[in-house]
């Protein structure tokens, strides 16, 4: 029992020397057009409000347009802990927020009629409705950075992130008298980021980075280095 506790001590020792030894990087970074505002765009140039439900169907159908109207900026913080020169560990922490308008239309069947020629149809009540949509996006994503080239002032490196969205939406319906609606989901959700750059001193630098997914395509930043007690 002693050696499996004085392993677990020079286990723990072990790993508190290499993160005392590690460079350690905290980073604040603005990134445009990420992947959930791309796909509600994509979305509204192919909603199609003349998709109508058949003679034949019955419930309830809702058929909305949604505009995006918010600019396609998102913000994330970054922590990442080096291993060796070449790699590195962190965890990301994103947020996106988007304002939609929406115009909405709600059939409703009551009930069936016969028409002169005995076929039966479904009569549907219909009502029209808009309103804003507010959507909050929140990013948590461990992340594996690879660098490429490392010096005192400059690196270049490739970065991947993978982890969980929640969405936060809430509907306001303004057409008629106000009636609001709460949506929460979590779906899984990336970043991969080929192609970024740092630069500056060796306490404080700058970066870019080129990819897609949940931080953009494009992100720009600045990062605060501490060092190891090397």
């Amino acid at each position: 029992m002693k050696r499996y506790l004085l392993g677990i001590v020079f286990v723990i020792v072990g790993a508190l020397n290499v993160l005392a030894q590690s460079e350690h990087k905290m980073s604040f970074g603005v990134g445009i057009l990420s992947h959930p505002y791309n796909r509600q765009f994509l979305f509204s140039l192919m909603e199609d409000l003349s998709d109508y439900p058949d003679d034949n169907d019955h419930g309830t159908y809702k058929f909305q347009d949604k505009i995006v109207h918010s600019f396609p900026l998102t913000t994330s913080l970054h922590y990442e802990c080096s291993v060796g020169k070449h790699f590195a560990f962190g965890l990301c922490f994103a947020y996106d927020y988007m304002r939609m308008e929406h115009h909405t239309e709600v059939w409703t069947s009551v009930g069936d009629e016969i028409s002169d020629n005995g076929e039966t149809h479904t009569i549907w009540d219909r009502t029209y409705e808009s309103g804003s949509i507010y959507s909050h996006i929140f990013n948590i994503m461990p992340e594996v950075t690879i660098y490429w080239f490392k010096k005192r002032h400059v690196a270049l490196y490739s970065q991947i992130s993978a982890g969980l969205r929640f969405n936060v939406e809430k509907e306001t319906i303004y057409c008629t008298h106000a009636e609001t609606a709460s949506l929460t989901e979590h779906h899984f959700t990336c970043q991969v980021s080929p192609v970024c750059a740092e630069f500056g001193g060796p306490v404080w630098r700058g970066f870019a980075e080129f990819g897609y997914g949940a931080q953009g395509i494009y992100q720009l930043g600045v990062k605060h280095i501490f060092q190891g007690i090397n």
